[in-house]
């Protein structure tokens, strides 16, 4: 694990750098084969209320993991939202829904677990 502030490697199990706190992250370089959201982007979590998008985005951007979230309430994101996933059905989603390139997920995921003390993948149901 590697600290994005001190840009020191860890070997640790903690989700925080021992000297300055931050959120660790598996890697530094924040590289996607996919800069612009496409069918390699996976939804990680979905939260309803607005403090949790903040957190859980910033959370996100300081592991440097491009990340979208999609507001499930506008039409022109949720018809985004069905052609990244595949999914033409209707689904009953969070307000809120992240995702990030699919080389992230775990990464990603390992954050949100940090910062929530809980798993918060999210479960699209059809």
């Amino acid at each position: 694990m590697y600290c994005p502030q001190c840009k020191i490697r860890f070997e640790t199990k903690d989700f925080n750098c021992p000297d300055c706190r931050t959120l660790l992250v598996l890697n530094l370089n924040g590289h996607s084969s996919a800069v612009e959201p496409d069918n390699s982007w996976v939804v990680i979590a979905g939260v309803d209320d607005d403090l949790n998008k903040e957190l859980a985005k910033g959370a996100i951007d300081s592991g440097n993991i491009p990340s979208l979230v999609i507001n499930t309430e506008n039409e022109k994101d949720k018809e985004l939202l069905a052609t990244l996933i595949n999914n033409n059905s209707d689904f009953e989603l969070e307000r809120n829904i992240i995702m990030v390139p699919n080389e992230y997920r775990v990464e990603a995921l390992h954050l949100l677990k940090g910062l929530f003390g809980v798993e918060i993948e999210i479960e699209i149901k059809s």
